[in-house]
C-alpha cells in the first residue's frame, strides 16, 4: 500500500508540473508535429536509453554518499528483495532526479513529443522489471546492446554496494562495482559463454573491487 500511494502521489505531482512546463519545453524544440521515420524513432530512442544510463549512474552514485544517502536514497534500500510495484518506493527528490535525468536527451534533441512518451513507456517497462526479481527472455529491451535485464538492478538491492548502473553493467567493470553474487550468478548460468551484443559474466568477476558502503551513514 506503501508503494501504490508513492506511485500515485509522484505521479500525480509530475503531471502538474508537465502541464505548467509544456510552454517552457517548446522552446527548447519539443514539439508535436509528425512522427519522424520508424528508424528515427529507434535511433532516438537508443540515444536517450544511453545517456539516460550514463547520467543515472553518476547520479545513483552520488546518492549512495553520506547526507544523501541518509535523508534520501535510504528510503529506496528500505526493500531489499523488491517487487515490481517497489518501483515507485523512494523520496520524492530522487523521483524528480531519476526523472530529470531521463529527459535531458529528448530536450537536447527537440525530440518529437510522441517519442518522448514511446521512450517514457520504455522507461518505465525497465524500472518496473529492474525491481520484479526476473529477467524475462521475451524483454524487447534485451535486444539493445550491453543490456543486462531485470536482475541486473535487482542485485543492487541485494548488495548496495554493487551493480550501480540502471541497465548497462559498463560503467560498473570499470570502477569495479559490480556486485559479486551478480557475477557468480551470471557466470554460472551462462557457463563463461557470451551472449550476442552482451557482456562475458564468468565467476572470477566476483572479487571485483567493493566500495565503501553508505548504509547507516
Amino acid at each position: 500500500m506503501k508503494s501504490l500511494g508513492l506511485l500515485f502521489g509522484h505521479n500525480a505531482v509530475l503531471l502538474v508540473i508537465l502541464t505548467i512546463a509544456w510552454p517552457v519545453v517548446r522552446l527548447l524544440g519539443v514539439h508535436a508535429g509528425p512522427m519522424p521515420p520508424w528508424w528515427v524513432v529507434i535511433l532516438q530512442i537508443l540515444i536517450f536509453l544511453y545517456v539516460d544510463d550514463f547520467l543515472t549512474y553518476w547520479a545513483h552514485k552520488a546518492l549512495h554518499v553520506g547526507w544523501f544517502f541518509k535523508k534520501i536514497h535510504s528510503i529506496h534500500h528500505r526493500v531489499s528483495h523488491p517487487s515490481a510495484m517497489d518501483n515507485s518506493y523512494f523520496h520524492f527528490a530522487e523521483f524528480l532526479i531519476l526523472m530529470a535525468t531521463g529527459q535531458v536527451a529528448p530536450l537536447l534533441m527537440g525530440a518529437n513529443i510522441y517519442v518522448i512518451w514511446i521512450w517514457l513507456a520504455i522507461r518505465i517497462w525497465q524500472s518496473v522489471v529492474g525491481h520484479c526479481g526476473y529477467a524475462f527472455w521475451w524483454d524487447p529491451v534485451r535486444l539493445v546492446p550491453l543490456y543486462e535485464g531485470g536482475d541486473y538492478h535487482y542485485f543492487h538491492h541485494i548488495d548496495a554496494r554493487g551493480n550501480i548502473s540502471g541497465i548497462l553493467p559498463y560503467l560498473d567493470r570499470i570502477w569495479g562495482a559490480v556486485a559479486p553474487k551478480y557475477a557468480i550468478y551470471k557466470g554460472e548460468r551462462l557457463g563463461g559463454k557470451r551472449r550476442f551484443l552482451k557482456l562475458r559474466w564468468n565467476p572470477s568477476q566476483a572479487v571485483a573491487r567493493r566500495q565503501p558502503s553508505s548504509r547507516g551513514k
